[in-house]
């Protein structure tokens, strides 16, 4: 608000944000090559490295971009296979064929909190609201042992639903280590929203 007052201002230009395409080559190139000092959430290390590395060509890109830079993908080592994927240099991979019903649009990497609570309603069996309050018992487990006292759980409930043991194991590795510490698809995309306005103000004006 206070930067289009800014532009009105200044330039004597009335922009409409929520006019705005979502397709705007300029914005995505500067995101792109790093250009992103003041730019809302973008702006840190961690995010240029990773937008340079992922090239955002869409708002579903910037989405999982804004998404991979936090606590749970780090600590999960999902950001190096997610990238890899996205750019076709490995091939996308399913521990189950329940997860690439939960997974394909992220490919086969757990990228929001939405996809803790379908593996552990999808493939572990539980019902919605068994899944929901293992979701947020995640969010408060912050040690290895605390999360590993939900195991034999998952993976029992996983076993039942037809998974082997092996797989259940792994999925519960992959689940443990996302935590509570992810963006929330909705949330994701707000922010997107807020750095492609910003970064289209820092780009034309």
């Amino acid at each position: 608000s206070e930067a289009r007052e800014i532009v009105a201002d200044k330039q004597d230009i009335t922009i409409d944000l929520d006019a705005l395409p979502f397709d705007d080559d300029r914005v995505y190139d500067m995101i792109c090559e790093g250009d992103v000092l003041g730019l809302f959430q973008i702006e840190s290390p961690a995010q240029m490295s990773t937008g340079a590395r992922i090239q955002a060509r869409t708002m579903q890109d910037l989405i999982k971009q804004i998404s991979l830079v936090r606590p749970g993908p780090i600590q999960g080592g999902l950001i190096h296979p997610f990238i890899r994927r996205h750019k076709g240099l490995e091939p996308v991979r399913y521990d189950h064929p329940i997860l690439k019903e939960i997974l394909e649009d992220t490919y086969g990497v757990i990228v929001f909190q939405e996809q803790v609570l379908e593996v552990a309603h999808r493939f572990a069996g539980w019902s919605l609201d068994e899944a929901d309050s293992f979701r947020r018992l995640m969010s408060r487990f912050r040690d290895a042992t605390e999360m590993e006292s939900m195991r034999d759980g998952f993976v029992e409930s996983a076993m039942k639903n037809g998974a082997s043991r092996k797989v259940a194991n792994r999925v519960f590795d992959q689940v443990s280590k996302f935590g509570g510490y992810g963006f929330c698809r909705s949330h994701a995309a707000s922010f997107a929203l807020t750095v492609y306005h910003s970064a289209y103000l820092k780009a034309y004006h």
